[in-house]
């Protein structure tokens, strides 16, 4: 018998003292009591798993805000200069900031620049073209107006995606395209989530 079956029984059972009640409790009725404790932490351990994985869609969200609103970008989507990819889109963006891809659009709705990479941060041209397939339908030329964050399955995995509209740094317009930015919800953010919430470890299909 656990800690937590054996409070429940012990404050039953003074409770009951307390009232000067004489109550005799099957222990199916004692069972159905413990499950409904249990059935609630569940919840709320869920509805805060929820809430930390929406901090991490947050934190993305904001990466893309900083790099779409950014004179740098807003002239990099007209002219796709060397100079912007060598001094940013480069290996370590990626590592340090756990991406999984990004992808430029420009005002046509073409792909002017997109990359992929696996977990240790070497490019994926698989995970790229199923990444690309996935995504590009959610880029109309109306929604590319408007700033978006989500989730989306590809293959077995999840992933969360950030897209906003480039501008200059003082926000202005127009738009010369539109940025995009996929986040795996990797092994490292359910572990971190499972942290926060109390658990050695969190059941988690997508790994």
């Amino acid at each position: 018998m656990n800690i937590r079956r054996i409070l429940f029984y012990w404050g039953l059972a003074i409770a009951l003292l307390a009232t000067g009640s004489t109550v005799f409790l099957s222990e199916s009725t004692i069972q159905d009591g413990f499950e409904e404790i249990e059935k609630r932490h569940a919840i709320s351990h869920t509805i805060v798993a929820e809430n930390l994985l929406q901090n991490f869609l947050d934190k993305l969200s904001r990466f893309v805000l900083d790099w779409s609103v950014w004179d740098d970008a807003y002239a990099y989507v007209q002219d796709k200069n060397n100079t912007f990819e060598q001094e940013n889109l480069i290996k370590k963006t990626y590592i340090d900031q756990d991406l999984t891809a990004i992808i430029f659009i420009n005002q046509q709705g073409r792909i002017i620049y997109s990359h992929a990479v696996d977990s240790t941060g070497e490019a994926s041209p698989r995970l790229l073209a199923m990444l690309t397939k996935k995504v590009m339908p959610l880029v109309s030329p109306v929604a590319s107006t408007c700033p978006f964050k989500g989730f989306i399955r590809s293959g077995e995995h999840l992933y969360m995606i950030a897209g906003h509209p480039i501008l200059t740094s003082k926000g202005e317009g127009p738009s010369p395209g539109f940025l995009l930015v996929i986040q795996k919800i990797s092994s490292k953010i359910i572990s971190s989530i499972s942290a926060s919430v109390g658990r050695r470890r969190m059941t988690q299909k997508y790994r």
